[in-house]
């Protein structure tokens, strides 16, 4: 290989990286919050702060503590077996679900985009 090649390989890395950390990185829109269900039943309407967090208790079938951030929402703890809800981590996208089937917990983060299926798999 040539001093060509090893010169586009890394120009051609620096730009991908770049593109996934834009793409990656875009702030949540202003118009979403968040809604948590217990048992298909609304439970909670909540915005997202404008800088921090706040965490709420949900202890209704089970005990779930919700963070709500200026970024996304989270479920921290759980009593839950299983702990997947706790496990997904942040999520920053609006129509982004996590749920604890154990609890009965669904958080969801609603937002006015409008996402149409790029493609599905059967």
């Amino acid at each position: 290989m040539k001093k060509l090649d090893y010169f586009l390989i890394v120009i051609y890395s620096i730009v991908a990286m770049c593109s996934f950390i834009f793409i990656m990185d875009k702030p949540i829109a202003d118009n979403v919050h968040v809604e948590i269900y217990i048992d298909n039943d609304l439970w909670g309407v909540y915005e997202l702060p404008k800088s921090g967090y706040k965490d709420i208790l949900v202890k209704e079938k089970g005990e779930n503590i919700v963070r709500i951030a200026y970024d996304g929402v989270a479920v921290i703890h759980s009593d839950c077996k299983g702990q997947l809800c706790v496990h997904q981590g942040f999520i920053k996208n609006s129509n982004s679900v996590i749920a604890c089937l154990p609890n009965g917990l669904l958080v969801q983060l609603v937002g006015k985009e409008d996402y149409q299926i790029d493609m599905m798999s059967y």
